[in-house]
């Protein structure tokens, strides 16, 4: 089973009032091209818009962008942060960084970002086959390498992290494991400057 919500929200419990936890999935989906893993559905319909992190100074230490969280000029976030981030991965390519650029949304099997930490290591899916059977990948900036995580859904890789079980948890040098056993969930505020 991908789908690790449930596990997720007896360790990490949810905002009671989630930010911008509902919306129209098709039209998100229509506009991006792409349907999510229901995972993620779960996620953010628990979760919201927000971050993982155990001390209000690492607020958002790593954040999760919902697709119905709203940019500064009404939009929908999720297109323009996602698609900043792939630029942003095409110019380390372009300046040296990779010896092999890795494919990247909206290209066939792509990488599609949904979620970074506060170190800039990247988020999200390797979109090839069927949206639950997405593998997650994570790239970590002070490395500049992909992690593909094979049979890895994104509600199992903040699981793993959380309990200091993932294999690229000291590749992304997040935080002390002490700093991260809270497991706290911080909403993000409208326009806060985290996201």
């Amino acid at each position: 089973m991908r789908d690790h919500v449930d596990e997720l929200i007896k360790i990490m419990p949810p905002p009671a009032k989630p930010l911008w936890s509902e919306g129209d999935w098709a039209e998100i989906e229509a506009r991006l091209g792409l349907t999510f893993p229901s995972d993620y559905r779960r996620y953010i319909a628990a979760y919201g818009a927000g971050g993982i992190s155990s001390n209000v100074c690492f607020v958002g230490y790593l954040t999760v962008v919902s697709p119905f969280e709203p940019a500064e000029d009404g939009s929908r976030l999720l297109p323009k942060y996602s698609a900043i981030l792939v630029e942003q991965l095409k110019s380390y390519f372009e300046d040296g960084m990779f010896d092999t650029r890795p494919l990247l949304y909206p290209e066939p099997g792509g990488f599609f970002p949904v979620a970074s930490t506060g170190d800039h290591h990247y988020i999200g899916w390797k979109t090839a086959g069927e949206p639950d059977d997405w593998d997650v990948m994570v790239f970590t900036t002070n490395l500049f390498k992909f992690d593909e995580l094979p049979g890895t859904s994104l509600s199992k890789l903040f699981l793993d992290l959380l309990g200091h079980t993932s294999p690229v948890f000291e590749e992304m040098n997040i935080m002390a494991p002490e700093n991260f056993a809270t497991r706290a969930f911080f909403p993000r505020e409208l326009n806060s400057g985290t996201a």
